[in-house]
């Protein structure tokens, strides 16, 4: 679809209420901390300023870690996540050409998996059920 039908932008302050209602909407058992330094993305229609997803990422020393990244089920396969990773990625690189991108995803969610694994993502550790992910720029 066009990228014009949605907005990707930082999350205002204003905006705080939207995300974490948004994030426990699609991770109800979650619960989602915005601390100091984090980044906070909406995807927002282009006709509304409703989000219908997010990326949240957090600062370590080196690295960023992807706390959470969530679509909407009825604006998914819309490329709204992938694109949500992309501008995750591209963080990364011009934060630190020797750091990466860290997260946790559970070995259940298939479509979560293929898109990280298309991105060049590598498996680093499973604990039970949850894959823990890494990502490196291409040095």
């Amino acid at each position: 679809m066009p990228r014009a039908l949605f907005r990707i932008r930082r999350m205002r302050k204003a905006e705080q209420e939207a995300f974490f209602s948004l994030a426990a909407e699609l991770f109800p058992r979650s619960s989602l901390h915005v601390r100091e330094g984090d980044e906070v993305f909406l995807a927002c229609m282009a006709h509304s300023p409703q989000p219908v997803a997010f990326l949240h990422l957090r600062a370590l020393r080196r690295s960023l870690y992807l706390q959470g990244i969530g679509v909407r089920p009825e604006r998914r396969q819309m490329g709204i996540g992938r694109r949500l990773l992309a501008l995750a990625l591209r963080r990364v690189a011009a934060r630190s050409p020797t750091g990466g991108l860290g997260l946790r995803v559970k070995a259940s969610n298939a479509p979560a998996l293929r898109l990280y694994l298309s991105q060049g993502f590598m498996l680093s550790r499973t604990r039970g059920d949850v894959w823990s992910l890494r990502w490196a720029p291409a040095n």
